[in-house]
């Protein structure tokens, strides 16, 4: 794993500003600016539908039980404040529909995993330990540095991104997966060079738990990426213990055969349910990361550059 130093360099640096970005930029913008001319004639590229996004999934991979329908609703929900409210371009539709289609074919494959391997639901997630704060307060570099204990288990960018079937010890270091993940990830210094700049990921860094909770469609992860107005207030007033019950259901597909001492966890948003993430693991240690507002408020201006 990459030693918490180099994330700091990597923090400090401006190596994401080159100017192979910039005619990357200019060509992205002259495609998107023909696809714009597609939509004021009546045609839209890749329509996001929940039927036909799950259709696909149950297609390319020869499965058809998601695990239950609670993901139903705030699939579609989310859906639609993509289509209503994000002004979507055609590169930030072909993300959103891979994307979509990658967190589908998960659930797919995961649930194939645990009817293959029952066992697996026996699983217990004993004292796993939140990182949790202000936005841009450190709680990454926290989360990778306290990652470093090589008896603790973090769950990595490319499990998280690939978990089916369940990551084990003897290859954790060598899965194929972890070259895959690496090769999706360079989209993202095509699509937004610049962000890298507000938040490093690398298929080996330790992945935030809102990553993990996309999976149910209820997560954080869509806000702080896209303009989905609808979808926050919506989300905000939902009921968040079944997301970190699904959150612990990941959780044990990925500790089956990768076991650590306990789980070291991260996600701001974890400040918003506290609550819920307690009733779901009671035995929970949490550390809170602390910075003035005012500094998280001026360095949070970054983040619609991201969006």
């Amino acid at each position: 794993m990459t030693e918490p130093s180099s994330l700091t360099s990597q923090l400090n640096s401006n190596v994401f500003f080159k100017p192979g970005y910039i005619k990357m930029s200019r060509l992205l913008t002259g495609i998107n600016s023909v696809n714009n001319l597609f939509q004021k004639k009546g045609y839209e590229f890749l329509k996001l539908e929940s039927r036909a996004l799950m259709d696909k999934c149950i297609r390319r991979t020869g499965l058809d039980d998601f695990g239950g329908e609670d993901f139903h609703h705030p699939l579609s929900v989310l859906l639609q404040s993509f289509e209503s409210d994000a002004d979507l371009n055609l590169f930030g539709r072909i993300s959103v529909y891979s994307e979509i289609i990658r967190m589908l074919c998960n659930r797919l494959l995961m649930v194939a995993d645990r009817k293959r391997f029952p066992q697996i639901d026996s699983e217990r997630i004993v004292r796993p330990l939140f990182i949790t704060g202000l936005p841009r307060s450190g709680t990454t570099f926290l989360h990778a540095l306290l990652a470093q204990d090589p008896k603790c288990r973090a769950p990595q960018v490319w499990e998280v991104m690939h978990p089916s079937p369940p990551p084990e010890t003897a290859s954790y270091s060598s899965d194929p997966r972890i070259a895959k993940t690496g090769k999706e990830l360079r989209w993202l210094d095509i699509l937004i060079p610049y962000f890298k700049r507000v938040h490093l990921i690398h298929e080996r860094y330790p992945q935030e738990c809102i990553a993990i909770t996309s999976h149910a469609f209820m997560s954080y992860v869509f806000e702080s990426m896209y303009h989905v107005s609808s979808y926050r207030i919506w989300h905000d007033k939902q009921d968040k213990r079944p997301v970190y019950e699904f959150h612990r259901w990941f959780l044990q597909h990925l500790q089956w055969r990768s076991p650590g001492s306990h789980w070291v966890l991260k996600a701001p948003s974890h400040l918003m349910a506290l609550e819920s993430l307690l009733d779901v693991y009671p035995d929970a240690d949490i550390v809170v990361t602390h910075r003035d507002p005012l500094k998280v408020l001026l360095v949070c201006k970054l983040y619609p550059g991201v969006a």
